[in-house]
């Protein structure tokens, strides 16, 4: 009985250390570098912190204020509610870490000066409501909603200025499969690494003029319409 009460005593007081820990050190336990995150300065600890100047990869996501959510402790995992300063990405959610790796919940964030698939210009992406875990760094459950907007869509190809659609994992990436409200353009945005991301545009268009135009922009005739496939990096 004494020794099934110290082990008792000794989880409880591992638990209570919990909130304590250096958010620095926490950080750097959930490898979240491997993902392209950054900061200048990290204060503070899991129940109260501070993140200045941070970055995924190029996006700038401003200061972050991090508090610790108690819920998921008893599950083995560290769960961080964070928001960011930034006016363009406008971070939130929560980043949780523990059994079964990194996670994402009820995660937020723009992404803006993507680039698209030629001949569109940048994209601004929208990231609403994502859950998603990164077991091994391998994208898994993953869900939520995208919408981008497109600078210089080339209305005459008839490419539309906004699509949208989920937040997928698929083949173990994650991946952006949005789609504009006629059903004729298609995006598949392939997320390869935090910096680099596959991008896949399917147009599907009769029109002779049209289609000469997407054929000289490096389109590509096949089965699901006009195809253009090409890699990017942040």
């Amino acid at each position: 009985m004494k020794a099934v009460l110290v082990f008792l005593l000794v989880v409880v007081a591992a638990i209570a250390s919990v909130p304590f820990i250096p958010l620095s050190a926490a950080i750097e336990a959930a490898h979240l570098e491997k993902f392209g995150f950054e900061a200048s300065d990290i204060q503070g600890n899991l129940l109260s912190g501070q993140i200045y100047d941070a970055h995924f990869g190029k996006v700038a996501l401003g200061d972050i204020t991090s508090s610790l959510s108690f819920a998921d402790l008893s599950k083995g995992r560290v769960k961080l509610q964070v928001q960011g300063t930034d006016e363009v990405s406008k971070l939130s959610g929560a980043f949780s870490y523990g059994l079964g790796g990194l996670a994402l919940e009820k995660f937020n964030m723009g992404v803006p000066a993507m680039i698209g698939a030629p001949p569109l210009g940048g994209l601004t992406i929208n990231i609403t409501d994502l859950d998603v875990r990164f077991p091994g760094g391998v994208c898994t459950d993953g869900t939520g909603t995208a919408r981008a907007w497109i600078a210089g869509a080339a209305p005459g190809l008839g490419i539309p200025n906004t699509i949208s659609g989920p937040v997928v994992c698929r083949d173990g990436y994650l991946v952006l499969d949005l789609m504009s409200d006629s059903g004729r353009e298609r995006e598949v945005i392939t997320v390869l690494d935090y910096d680099r991301y596959r991008v896949r545009m399917t147009v599907q268009q009769t029109l002779p003029q049209i289609t000469r135009a997407l054929e000289a922009k490096g389109f590509v005739p096949s089965a699901e319409g006009y195809v253009l496939e090409t890699e990017r990096s942040l």
